[in-house]
């Protein structure tokens, strides 16, 4: 038998599902028996409209756009906006990137969403003297990020430790080549890693073996 009261509940309970996962424009339009046994409710889900980002001077809009899970014609989330914020601060090319500004669109139920965010320098070198831990002696640390190298948006890192005894020679180094996406076409993670490391390890008779 059909029950007013329930059918409000379920309602409700139906939106605070969805509202609590993050569809907060998630709302039921009607509710209608189309036969005895037979229920049709219609909902609107309220899709995302225009994606602007604001205070792109140096980085290229495409690395951006391609990593945003909230585009346009995308159903409208909440959860999922708070993680593409996160996704873009990890980029590592902005100091900050706000909240998006909420917006209805003209004409239609779409909402317009309107990032801002603040560039940083994302090349780095670094160098210096430090004192070794277990031995005597001073070493030369140089550190190096570069972005950009054989194409837009990748990176390589170098590191790199110089004994500075009676002769010079290198005691470690790390270089790192990544690729965010693959050649800028495919949303995969590639990188090569070259190193070298100088261990010293002290055993029970004075016995010291060097590795590297």
């Amino acid at each position: 038998m059909f029950n007013i009261k329930l059918l409000k509940d379920d309602i409700s309970a139906i939106e605070s599902y969805y509202h609590d996962r993050g569809y907060a424009l998630f709302h039921l339009i009607s509710a209608d028996m189309v036969s005895p046994n037979r229920l049709v409710m219609t909902v609107e889900e309220g899709r995302v409209g225009k994606v602007t980002i604001k205070g792109l001077d140096h980085v290229r809009p495409f690395v951006v756009y391609r990593e945003l899970l909230q585009h346009k014609g995308a159903v409208f989330n909440a959860v999922k906006i708070r993680r593409d914020r996160a996704k873009l601060l990890k980029l590592g090319y902005f100091s900050d990137v706000t909240m998006p500004q909420l917006k209805p669109s003209y004409g239609d139920k779409d909402i317009n969403l309107s990032y801002e965010v603040r560039e940083k320098k994302v090349n780095l070198i670094d160098f210096g003297l430090e004192q070794l831990r277990y031995e005597d002696g001073v070493a030369a640390f140089t550190s190096l990020k570069y972005h950009h190298f054989l194409l837009y948006s990748d990176v390589i890192s170098l590191k790199s430790q110089l004994m500075l005894d009676q002769d010079i020679r290198v005691r470690s180094y790390m270089i790192r080549y990544y690729q965010p996406w693959f050649f800028n076409l495919y949303p995969i993670r590639f990188a090569m890693d070259f190193w070298t490391e100088f261990t010293k390890e002290i055993y029970t008779g004075s016995a010291t073996t060097y590795s590297a």
